[in-house]
């Protein structure tokens, strides 16, 4: 749904994104070198590792034979393991465990799944706008929730270990994908789950109201103050993919 046609960011049309607005929190001068002046900076490895995952669970659903997996003629781990991507930079222990946690969450999911069929994404790698927010972004997956209720669930995955201090974050990240869903659909998302294949780990909670609230009034904020121009340095530099083009990170 959707193709990846990300705005341009301008001080005349702001949009936003979940990755735009947590740049500006990390350090308001890396968002200024990115998306006003429009620098580039080289993918980490962990960004690369990333971007190859997510590729592999994007596809997996379409490449697993669906009627013998309903019909009992094979399995999710045989499934999977079967379609592992070929091409992948998987150099050490850590980046098999990531595909094989993965595998284990699915199985163990699949086990738990009464009506085999609703185990399949609804959507993948949903492309979303939205015209009046001026906010845009990708996701993972949706899944039917409740199929009685027809409630459905976001799903989002992040390599890298589950950090519970980190959770107000995704929160703040999978509202903004109810959000541009609801907008544009007629889908009634109730549940957000972020899945840590690293950490053999996924967290999966009802949507709040606060949730809400913090959502809309962080985007407005942001808004704010990148309107306002204020770009200074917070001095993570080691840490920023913006650092060759930054006076302190050189």
């Amino acid at each position: 749904m959707g193709e990846y046609q990300y705005k341009p960011f301008s001080f005349e049309e702001p949009w936003l994104s979940k990755s735009s607005i947590n740049l500006y929190n990390f350090c308001p001068h890396a968002f200024y070198l990115r998306y006003v002046k429009g620098c580039k900076g080289e993918p980490s490895r962990q960004m690369q590792r990333g971007t190859e995952f997510h590729d592999w669970a994007e596809e997996i659903y379409e490449k697993v034979d669906k009627n013998k997996l309903i019909n009992e003629e094979t399995t999710i781990s045989k499934e999977y393991k079967e379609n592992l991507p070929e091409d992948a930079d998987i150099r050490t222990k850590r980046d098999v465990d990531l595909y094989e946690n993965f595998i284990k969450i699915d199985n163990e999911r699949w086990k738990n799944t009464d009506i085999k069929e609703n185990f399949f994404p609804v959507e993948t790698e949903m492309f979303l706008t939205d015209e009046d927010l001026l906010y845009h972004g990708s996701f993972d997956r949706l899944d039917l929730y409740d199929k009685d209720k027809d409630t459905y669930v976001v799903i989002e995955y992040k390599t890298g270990d589950f950090k519970e201090y980190k959770m107000s974050d995704y929160r703040f990240e999978l509202y903004g994908y109810k959000h541009l869903v609801e907008h544009n659909y007629d889908y009634d998302i109730t549940h957000m789950c972020v899945v840590f294949p690293d950490s053999n780990h996924f967290v999966l909670e009802k949507f709040k109201k606060a949730t809400k609230r913090a959502f809309y009034k962080k985007v407005k904020r942001t808004r704010k103050r990148i309107l306002n121009r204020e770009f200074d340095k917070k001095g993570y530099c080691e840490y920023c993919f913006m650092d060759v083009h930054c006076d302190r990170g050189n």
